[in-house]
């Protein structure tokens, strides 16, 4: 058994849940449904785990290793995931509200339908993420790098995009009214439909690939 398998049982023993949860074969573990709320897991190696509508809320996952995991409709709020490991990972439906995710790093993760309102994701990577229709009102992103990210009908409602790099952003029919944009970067951006306050039509339009209609 590989010691990641054993932080795992570990874990789950000091639940109800029966030990062999994480499963008979090395890295094929399943914890969906498990509350873990509260739970100090920092560094924990989940890889691979399925975390479906496991309960996460107000836990310490700092450094922990989600990677290819799928929480699919998984609670993270109030949860610490900073500097956490996150590419690949599905979060379809997840709800990371108030969640503190600052200096992490994302690739290819799907936060689709999310629940990402006043998450701090201050200072983090992102590289082809997606955010199709999730709402991330009032959601921390300054000092952020953000490589095609796909935000169709995001809801980024006084979003804090202070600092922060776009790289051909897909933002069709997202709202982006009351967002800053101190010193933000846009490049390329596909704003088609898109909401947005007069004082944003400069720095979204003038770098568009695809421009809102008027």
């Amino acid at each position: 058994m590989t010691e990641s398998d054993k932080q795992t049982e570990g874990l789950v023993e000091s639940h109800t849940q029966p030990s062999n949860i994480v499963g008979e074969i090395p890295g094929q573990g399943d914890l969906s449904g498990l509350d873990l709320s509260g739970q100090d897991l920092r560094g924990t190696d989940l890889r691979g785990k399925g975390l479906q509508e496991t309960n996460f809320r107000n836990a310490d996952l700092t450094g922990a290793d989600l990677r290819n995991t799928d929480g699919t409709s998984a609670c993270f709020d109030g949860a610490n995931l900073t500097a956490a490991l996150l590419d690949n990972a599905k979060l379809h439906g997840a709800s990371f509200h108030g969640a503190i995710m600052r200096d992490s790093k994302f690739k290819q993760t799907d936060f689709t339908l999310a629940d990402l309102r006043e998450a701090d994701m201050s200072g983090s990577e992102f590289l082809y993420v997606g955010f199709n229709g999730a709402n991330l009102t009032g959601a921390k992103l300054n000092r952020t790098t953000m490589v095609v990210p796909r935000m169709r009908t995001s809801v980024l409602r006084d979003v804090d995009l202070t600092d922060a790099t776009l790289h051909r952003p897909v933002l069709r029919g997202a709202d982006l009214r009351g967002a800053v944009t101190d010193r933000t970067s846009v490049i390329n951006a596909d704003i088609h439909k898109a909401s947005y306050d007069e004082h944003h039509a400069l720095l979204l339009e003038d770098s568009c690939s695809v421009r809102s209609p008027k």
